[in-house]
């Protein structure tokens, strides 16, 4: 079984071989050369862990279909399954994957945050648009200044005025 793609005697340099045959090499003493051979020996760890996950019973039918159809031959393993594949299946409610997803991703219900949100509602709007802008969608000051046909400086001064009674007003209600 291949545990590395390239020998460790042959790893001074790097031969990345494309799909139309061409050849590129990246010569000894280079930087990359280590860390792309990482990736490598990453990849092939990945395809040995995954290559046979537990088939969905849809799966398991497509494949005993294929193999009637193609006897004497050997079906392609699914190396690294996408999210997608995994949680396809007839009900994605019994889909163990989107179980363990779901599960993963639950978030708590934080108090702060909430309390955060709600005194940031009460705010006028151009200063709820203001957070919006810079902490959401993550627009730089002088693009904000842009946009609203101010100067940057009137930017830096509003948001930390929004910032400041934010503050002040979850200080009060805790």
């Amino acid at each position: 079984m291949l545990f590395r793609k390239t020998p460790t005697s042959e790893r001074g340099n790097y031969v990345y071989r494309f799909n139309d045959g061409t050849v590129s090499v990246i010569a000894e003493g280079e930087v990359w050369i280590k860390l792309l051979h990482s990736f490598d020996d990453a990849e092939i760890y990945n395809n040995i862990k995954n290559s046979w996950p537990q088939l969905e019973p849809r799966q398991k039918k497509a494949l005993e279909e294929w193999k009637a159809q193609h006897s004497g031959e050997e079906p392609e393993k699914n190396w690294n399954l996408s999210m997608d594949e995994l949680m396809r299946t007839e009900n994605p409610d019994t889909s163990t994957y989107a179980k363990q997803l779901e599960e993963m991703t639950a978030e708590e219900p934080d108090p702060q945050k909430e309390l955060f949100y709600e005194k940031l509602s009460e705010m006028p709007e151009d200063d709820q648009e203001l957070y919006h802008l810079y902490y959401i969608e993550e627009y730089s000051p002088e693009e904000i200044a842009k946009m609203k046909g101010v100067s940057q400086n009137a930017i830096f001064k509003m948001l930390c005025k929004i910032k400041k009674q934010l503050i002040e007003m979850c200080r009060k209600e805790i």
